[in-house]
């Protein structure tokens, strides 16, 4: 129901849909499923961006909201796992306002689970083919 204001203007309530992530780079807000996506509980896992969220390239901010999205959706272990993959196959392409479907994440989760490398092991093989590279 819209309420008018004290200066006459009409005000329509903001609807959230339930189903879906959604953010707004002007206030770097994002909401999962009709509810307010912190930073805090993430980087309690792994601190990639004290600034909290972005998206729209591949740097720490959007790892932080990976990473996020990733814990509200599955498990910590798969979280941690997947989280890197998905900042760059999803969030570092978001432009500035986004929404997607919490089924389509859902459904990439588990079409990933199958080859999951837990997070340790990601950046030690990483690290480790850094080093093959560099070291004739």
């Amino acid at each position: 129901m819209a309420k008018k204001n004290n200066s006459g203007i009409t005000l329509v309530p903001q609807v959230i849909p339930e189903r879906v992530i959604m953010g707004y780079r002007a206030t770097r807000r994002v909401w999962l499923e009709g509810r307010e996506l912190k930073p805090d509980e993430s980087q309690k896992v792994w601190n990639h961006s004290p600034d909290g969220f972005n998206w729209g390239y591949g740097g720490s901010g959007p790892a932080q909201l990976a990473l996020a999205i990733m814990l509200k959706l599955t498990d910590a272990e798969t979280a941690k796992g997947l989280y890197q993959r998905f900042k760059w196959q999803f969030v570092a392409g978001w432009p500035e306002n986004f929404s997607i479907p919490v089924k389509e994440v859902e459904a990439w989760i588990q079409a990933n689970k199958r080859d999951l490398v837990p997070a340790e092991e990601y950046y030690k093989i990483s690290l480790d083919n850094l080093l093959v590279t560099l070291l004739p």
